[in-house]
Parts: C-alpha cells; sequence; structure tokens
C-alpha cells in the first residue's frame, strides 16, 4: 500500500540524524567526491562545510541565509537547492536513496534552496542571500482574482482564471491549471517538501528521482538546471558495505498517528499519491502533512506540520471562516446583499456579499463618484477598495429655517459649523453657555483656550464639566429642536504654550475631540480649513469681511436668546495697533489680528471661542474657510457689555495647523 512504502521511505531519513561518526564522515566523504565539489581540498573538520575556494565554515552556516563563504559557495542553488545526503540501506528491499531537502516546517526557503525564520518572510529585511524572502510580498497568488466568483468545491482548488482543480494537483510540476497559476512562486512558495522529494525552484514537489535525469519534472525546469546537473547526472554513490549499514538503528515501531482533517478543510500526506494515502488514525514512522481549507475559509497557523518519531514539531492549523470588514458608517449609504437577500452592513460579512455604496447627504466622495458596488472575496477583502467620504465643508444653508423675533439677523442654520458651548453652573444642576466654537469635522470643535483653563491652577478644567450643542439656536438649554445634537468631550487640548493673562492671551486656541461622531444635516455642518494656506493672505487683507457668530449680549446688553451673526472687516495691524487703547496693546501679540467697526457692531461676552469665517469663491460654488478664533477684545466700563466701539483680537488659526492636526482625531 502507498502507506506502506511512504512508511519505509521515511525510515531513512530519519536515520540520518542517529548515525555514528564515523560513519557520517564516511557519508561526507563520498559527498565530497561527488561533482558537486570540485576544488582542491584542504584540510577541514568533519562538520565543517568546505566553500567552492576551499575555505572552511561550520556546516551550521550553510543555506542559512547569510553569506559566510568568502566567495559566497554557501549560499548557491548549487549548495542548497536539495543538498544530498545519501542513506543506502542493505534494510530496504531494493536499495533507496534518500535525500534531506526540505526546511523544518518553522521556516522560510529561499528560492536557492537556503533556510531562514519564517518570520523573515515579507520583514522589510532581506534575510535570504537572494532577497526572495522580500519578493510577492503584496499578496499571494493562491488569492482569487477579484473578478472572479468562487465557485470550487471543498478540496479543489481555484485558478486564477476560474477553473477549479482537484488540490492534489497543485504544486506538483504540472501544469493543470490552463493558466498555469497552480505552479507558481505566489501558489507554492510555502510549501514544504518531504526529504525524498526534490523542490522545484519556484516550491513545487516532485519525485527525488526525477532530479537530474534528463527530463524536466519541474514545470520551471528547474530539477534539470545546470547549476544542480553540472554537465550530467548527479552520480548516486555506492552502496555501502554491509559492514557500514549494521551501524544503523533498527527501525522503530511507528508512532505518528495521523490527526483527524480539520474542519472545512483538509490535508495531504506528503509523498502519497490518491486513492492509496493513509487515512486518519494511521499510524507512521514519519508523517508530513500540507493543509488547506475550503474555499470561504482561511488558514490560521503553519500550513505543514510534520511528526517524527511520535513528536508532532507544530501544532495542526485550523480553518476559519473568511469575511469582510463591515461597511456601516456615519458617511455612507450601504445596501448588501446575500444570495439576492438583504443582510446588515454593519457586522463582519460573508464571502460573496454585494455591497452598493454611496456617499450621504452632506459627504463627498473621493475620489469623486456617485455611487460603486463591491464584492466579498475569499480573501477577506473587498474587491473593489472602499472611498472615502469626506465632509462637504464650509456650505451655508441658503434655506435656513428663518425666525422672526425681535429682529433677529440670523436664519437657523445658516452657519451650521457654529456650536454653543455649555459649562454645569456651579453647585446647580444646569447647563449654561458660556462660549461658542466651531466645528471642523464630525468629532473635532476648535475654539479658545481661556474657555476652559483656569488661570489660579494653570490647569483646564475638568472636561466633564463641558458639553458641546450643535444645531442649537436658541441659547438656553432647555429649548430644543430636530437638528441639535449634544455631544459628550473625549479630551480638551489646551496649547501649550497658552499662560492666559500671565502670557497676554497668546496661544489662545483649544482642540475639543468628542466622544461619538456628529451627524450632519442641513443645520450642521463643518467649515473649511485653509490647511494650505491658499486663500489666508487674500481674506486677511483690509476691506475683506467675515463672519462671526454667537450668543453675545445685544445692543440692550441683555444675553441674546438667538443666534446672532455679526459681519466683522479686517483691520491692518499698523491701524488697529493706533486706534485701540494703549493698554490693550500688549494684547495684540504676533499670533493675533484685528477685525471689527468702531461702529458699535462687535463680538461680545459669550462670543469667545467662535469662529471668524470668509467667504471663497471656486469651482465648487461660495466656501467659507476659518481664520480667526474670537481671543480678547477691548472691555468697556460696566460688567457683560460689548467690546463696543473698538476692534477685537482674533487668533490667527493658519499658525496653529500643526497643532491642531497633531491633537484632533482623526
Amino acid at each position: 500500500m502507498g502507506g506502506g512504502v511512504l512508511h519505509v521511505l521515511l525510515i531513512v531519513c530519519v536515520a540520518v540524524q542517529w548515525l555514528p561518526t564515523s560513519y557520517s564522515a564516511s557519508l561526507l566523504d563520498n559527498q565530497k567526491n561527488s561533482s558537486v565539489h570540485r576544488s582542491k581540498r584542504q584540510s577541514c573538520r568533519t562538520r565543517d562545510f568546505r566553500c567552492n575556494n576551499g575555505a572552511c565554515i561550520d556546516s551550521t552556516l550553510m543555506c542559512d541565509g547569510a553569506v559566510d563563504c568568502p566567495d559566497g559557495s554557501d549560499e548557491t542553488s548549487q549548495t542548497c537547492l536539495n543538498t544530498i545526503v545519501p542513506i543506502l540501506s542493505s534494510l530496504l528491499e531494493p536499495p533507496l536513496l534518500s535525500y534531506v531537502t526540505s526546511c523544518p516546517s518553522y521556516a522560510f526557503r529561499c528560492d536557492y534552496g537556503g533556510c531562514v525564520d519564517a518570520d523573515a518572510k515579507c520583514n522589510g529585511k532581506t534575510d535570504c542571500a537572494d532577497g526572495s524572502d522580500e519578493r510577492g510580498c503584496k499578496g499571494s497568488g493562491t488569492d482569487l482574482n477579484p473578478s472572479v466568483p468562487n465557485n470550487c468545491k471543498s478540496g479543489e482548488f481555484q485558478c486564477s482564471s476560474g477553473q477549479c482543480i482537484d488540490i492534489i494537483l497543485l504544486c506538483d510540476g504540472n501544469k493543470d491549471c490552463k493558466d498555469g497559476s497552480d505552479e507558481t512562486k505566489d501558489s507554492c512558495g510555502t510549501f514544504s517538501c518531504p526529504g525524498f522529494a526534490f523542490r522545484c525552484a519556484y516550491g513545487a514537489c516532485i519525485d527525488g528521482d526525477g532530479r537530474c535525469n534528463g527530463q524536466a519534472q519541474c514545470a520551471d525546469a528547474s530539477d534539470e538546471s545546470p547549476d544542480i546537473c553540472g554537465d550530467g547526472p548527479v552520480p548516486v554513490p555506492p552502496r555501502p558495505t554491509t559492514t557500514a549499514t549494521t551501524t544503523l538503528p533498527p527501525p522503530s515501531s511507528p508512532k505518528c498517528t495521523l490527526p483527524q482533517p480539520p474542519q472545512d478543510g483538509m490535508y495531504v500526506v506528503g509523498g502519497c499519491t490518491p486513492p492509496n494515502c493513509p487515512t486518519p488514525g494511521t499510524k507512521l514512522q514519519f508523517a508530513f502533512l500540507n493543509y488547506t481549507c475550503n474555499p470561504g475559509f482561511s488558514i490560521t497557523g503553519t500550513r505543514s506540520v510534520y511528526c517524527q518519531d511520535g513528536m508532532w514539531f507544530s501544532q495542526p492549523p485550523t480553518c476559519s471562516r473568511v469575511s469582510c470588514s463591515p461597511l456601516e458608517s456615519i458617511s455612507r449609504d450601504v445596501t448588501c446583499t446575500f444570495n439576492r437577500d438583504n443582510v446588515p452592513c454593519g457586522g463582519r460579512m460573508s464571502v460573496g456579499t454585494v455591497a452598493n455604496i454611496k456617499c450621504k447627504d452632506h459627504y463627498q466622495q473621493v475620489p469623486e463618484l456617485f455611487s460603486y458596488q463591491t464584492v466579498c472575496n475569499s480573501n477577506g477583502k473587498w474587491s473593489r477598495e472602499i472611498s472615502s467620504c469626506i465632509p462637504v465643508c464650509g456650505v451655508r444653508n441658503p434655506e435656513g429655517v428663518p425666525f422672526v423675533s425681535n429682529g433677529v439677523k440670523t436664519k437657523f442654520g445658516e452657519f451650521p459649523w457654529h456650536v454653543g458651548v455649555y459649562r454645569l453652573n456651579d453647585g446647580k444642576d444646569e447647563w449654561e453657555q458660556i462660549c461658542g466654537g466651531t466645528l471642523i469635522s464630525s468629532r473635532v470643535v476648535i475654539s479658545a483656550a481661556h474657555c476652559f483653563y483656569d488661570e489660579d491652577t494653570d490647569q483646564v478644567f475638568d472636561k466633564n464639566l463641558y458639553k458641546i450643542v450643535a444645531g442649537k439656536y436658541f441659547r438656553d438649554w432647555e429649548k430644543k429642536n430636530k437638528y441639535l445634537q449634544e455631544g459628550k468631550i473625549e479630551n480638551i487640548i489646551v496649547h501649550e504654550m497658552y499662560k492666559g493673562k500671565t502670557l497676554n492671551y497668546e496661544s489662545d486656541i483649544a482642540v475639543i475631540n468628542l466622544q461619538v461622531e456628529i451627524v450632519f444635516n442641513l443645520a450642521v455642518r463643518p467649515v473649511c480649513l485653509d490647511r494650505e494656506k491658499l486663500y489666508m493672505n487674500y481674506q486677511l487683507s483690509a476691506g475683506n469681511v467675515g463672519a462671526v457668530v454667537g450668543w453675545g449680549v445685544n445692543e440692550n446688553m441683555e444675553p441674546s436668546e438667538e443666534l446672532i451673526t455679526a459681519y466683522l472687516p479686517y483691520v491692518d495691524y499698523q491701524v488697529c495697533y493706533r486706534t485701540v487703547p494703549e493698554s490693550f496693546r500688549q494684547f495684540l501679540r504676533k499670533d493675533k489680528f484685528c477685525a471689527g467697526h468702531l461702529n458699535g457692531t462687535s463680538v461680545c461676552p459669550g462670543d469667545s471661542g467662535g469662529g471668524l469665517a470668509f467667504p471663497q469663491e471656486s469651482e465648487l460654488g461660495t466656501r467659507w474657510y476659518l481664520q480667526g478664533i474670537v481671543s480678547v477684545g477691548v472691555p468697556p466700563k460696566g460688567a457683560n457689555k460689548c467690546f463696543d466701539r473698538q476692534y477685537s483680537a482674533f487668533t490667527r488659526v493658519a499658525d496653529y495647523y500643526n497643532f491642531i492636526s497633531e491633537n484632533m482625531i482623526r
């Protein structure tokens, strides 16, 4: 039976590890006399490897990925690819030649035959002398073509073209796929061959007797390569005398019991030809198993395992169902079907699931597409890269909900990026609006540092004392509307150089990250940031007018109940410096600019932290860009009064793009 032949062949491979020193030396002498080593000999130790130029190195350095011979002959295909350890035994009938040819299951075999640690594969460093451990790292040739559905049965291999062949035919030296994809380095590179087999340069396994027999049996003909065969067939060492062979230990009873195949997978016993292969439960002296998983399942663990004298040198792998990543998000509309039935898109999805994707309103596709379809492939990846949906920024709502109340100047949602900053009132269980802020993404708000900073302790206040509210029109916490969204704060990052009044409010900026994403709608959208500073010099020039929104005190010096907009022109620094009181000039730091009127239209207490945004025409229409943050103004006499008839100072946002990028949640 096939199992018996395998048993006999593999006994010989095991025997080499236990040869007496005198017999091992005899074998090495035979190897030295072969055509593999033709250079002039010098005295080397028995356990040394002789380089082609005559130098000696320790045999443990041979074929280890690193070049140790001065001439590099320890790391060549001639030396490493199917290095022969001939063992002829009178115990076998007829006498057979065995080759120790494969790396252990925990190792990676370089194209020329050297063995390096399996972790060296695709680790970004060249560990094989020929660099083959870093080739073909972007994907596996056994992955299905994304455009080809998986229709193969259990125990079959799917060619890149979609053709199905028996898994036994994979990497056997013959091109059984019409496109040859079953005999490639990507398909076979991770295969390990049993000791009696020859490993083709691309990884396939053929019978060891086929090596250098004048007929190519590897798909790439590497079994007949001159590097291996030289000028003719490899000489077979003479059969040892009876005296020599009697030093071999007698065969022991088989101790390797073939395991049950994994659920949703199978294994092939190395060296057997179906249907005459040993079955689970069969005991062998040596067992070498190559595992595969059914279509739709992926292998976890090492693909090849082997057992010798009852000891398994690695755990058998398992097969787990392949699935693709969830697609639902706050920015995408997704519909998913599996076998023509609608399925949820929020969890891991089965192979074959078809998803139709488009961006939600107020988002745009990158690259720009209206919608597209993608399929979950058997490699656990979507057939088409999932494009990003980014918010449409800086767009005012031209159809904002109008409110007519005491001459209100702002439509609800007209400036949808403005948010309210509320703080828990000391000693009272109620929330009070203290500042404003500007939404720059679904989870990030920009505001002024002084809204969150305790100058007495030089510390940022506890984040749990604050809430961010988007889509709010009325200042009163209790007054709600259908667009309103409350955001709990993940963290507050105040610029490290901010020290309040001590340093004249320089670096008056804070990044507030929210715990949960804000959903964009008609009344809630982010502003644009001029990160490339394309418009800054134009917008921050004399005469250009920006808009600031807030709930500061109104013209009657009373807190405004409704959201109010003020349109403020940029003011040249020298004009501002000459106009403001001398006591205020100390606050005109290098990161500040001035804006405002001298006629009473200005920002007021409660507007701090709000954004000053400027419109910019482009091919996409008018977009608004955040250029300033309300920081400090000339205080008039009396509490809670506006900074009227004077210019106000704004923190220049462009000076802090790096700070924002480094601290915002993506």
